[in-house]
């Protein structure tokens, strides 16, 4: 690939990040939820998640095909890693009290974390990582019980 088009196709990629602190997830059911979007491939880059208040086991990361609906629910404003990209098109939800979840795709990891573990999932968007084709999917974390952590979730959005 030439490097004219390398840097074209470099500019069409934006990568977002939503950071979470002290997050209560109330009880067993869906913590965090990453909404896809109309006309754009919404690519999880990075998850990362610590310290939380208790053992959780297993944390499961969970592809949807439809949204979540109830529960209760913050939307934070993602962050762009650069100034000059346009507002996120995926939407973050951080959820206090679990929602209905939507209907499952596949589970695509299971993680366990202890009182003192950080996880860093790193998926490079370029070799099999998770995407978001549609508005409708879903990747969400699911929790098996109240739990309070730290983290952030990184995603890339290209047209």
């Amino acid at each position: 690939m030439g490097s004219a088009r390398l840097a074209y196709v470099q500019k069409q990629i934006r990568v977002y990040r939503v950071a979470f602190s002290d997050l209560s997830v109330g009880g067993a059911g869906v913590g965090v939820e990453l909404a896809g979007a109309a006309n754009k491939l919404i690519t999880l880059r990075h998850l990362q998640m610590s310290k939380p208040s208790g053992a959780v086991s297993p944390i499961q990361l969970e592809k949807l095909s439809a949204a979540c609906t109830g529960g209760t629910s913050t939307t934070p404003t993602p962050v762009p890693n650069r100034t000059s990209h346009a507002a996120a098109n995926g939407v973050v939800k951080l959820y206090t009290a679990a929602p209905t979840k939507g209907a499952l795709i596949d589970q695509i990891q299971e993680i366990d974390l202890a009182t003192t573990d950080v996880v860093n999932e790193a998926f490079d968007p370029n070799n099999g990582a998770y995407a978001l084709e549609a508005a409708a999917e879903r990747l969400v974390l699911t929790f098996p019980g109240a739990v309070t952590f730290n983290g952030y979730i990184e995603w890339q959005e290209e047209p």
